[in-house]
């Protein structure tokens, strides 16, 4: 039997039906200004935004931006297509995430979606049409010692409680976090959240990812406290300044004036190129 013969006799209705869908979690970092400005630096938050759904399932629940691959789209065409409709967002640094395929995950049908990864150097939203629903930037902490994922917004936090999973791998043991059911969040989007905050988490050790949430000109100890922001954890300056060598330069500009010495501006130089233009979601080029 060829090709010809055999796609003349195939019957897509013989299988099962199978949606395919594409969710985003945008990341941004949002400073906010100290209570005390004298003594004390603005300090970065990294943010996740969220969108509150409309129509059921999980009607009236957060969740990531995301809907239905259309006839004739690819995933990217159609993740970016979601992105600007229901946020006003483009242009972002797109990287594909993790397939999800629970056969539960949806109670309308069995639904794959496959999640990506958006990061963004800004956390203001343009315009947009309202009808798209509420939007909203959640501040991000993960403690794996207390075994919990907190989103916070001004009106709401959401905390997802986190289960530890092992899983042999060859000659290894991997351990990995899941949110424990039920979930503050629709379908299995907590999940979603969980494993881009790890995959951001591990990728700006040894990529330039970080430098695509910051804005063209920014200060050392800017820079620093978003690498804090993300990882959760303190830093050693030095240690960091060493790291940076070769990635950044100065710009000749100071930052503006407060009570003390204004510190020095810097900017991305790590392959001499914006790093917005220099990645794709397939990920870093070194």
């Amino acid at each position: 039997m060829d090709d010809r013969e055999f796609l003349e006799g195939y019957r897509a209705s013989d299988f099962e039906l199978l949606s395919v869908a594409v969710d985003a979690a945008i990341f941004g970092v949002e400073v906010e200004a100290p209570e005390d400005p004298v003594r004390r630096l603005d300090t970065p938050r990294l943010k996740l935004l969220l969108v509150r759904r409309t129509e059921p399932p999980f009607k009236g629940s957060w969740s990531l931006p995301g809907g239905f691959l259309g006839p004739g789209e690819s995933l990217e065409e159609a993740v970016s297509r979601v992105i600007l409709n229901k946020t006003g967002l483009a242009d972002l640094y797109l990287e594909q995430l993790y397939t999800f395929g629970d056969p539960g995950r949806d109670p309308r049908c069995r639904v794959v979606s496959c999640a990506y990864m958006a990061l963004l150097d800004r956390t203001p939203l343009p315009p947009r049409d309202p009808s798209a629903g509420e939007a909203a930037w959640f501040s991000v902490a993960l403690d794996e010692g207390r075994a919990l994922l907190t989103l916070g917004s001004p009106a709401e936090d959401l905390d997802v409680p986190l289960a530890a999973e092992t899983m042999p791998a060859g000659r290894i043991v991997r351990r990995s976090w899941s949110a424990s059911a039920p979930s503050p969040m629709a379908f299995d989007h907590a999940d979603m959240a969980l494993a881009a905050v790890s995959r951001l988490r591990s990728k700006i050790d040894w990529t330039d990812l970080a430098f695509t949430l910051m804005p063209e000109k920014f200060t050392l100890s800017h820079l620093m406290a978003v690498y804090e922001a993300i990882l959760g954890s303190k830093l050693l300056a030095p240690a960091f300044r060493k790291k940076m060598a070769g990635k950044i330069e100065p710009t000749g500009e100071l930052a503006a004036p407060r009570k003390f010495r204004p510190a020095m501006m810097y900017r991305y130089c790590g392959s001499h190129t914006d790093p917005r233009k220099s990645l794709s979601h397939k990920g870093f080029r070194d």
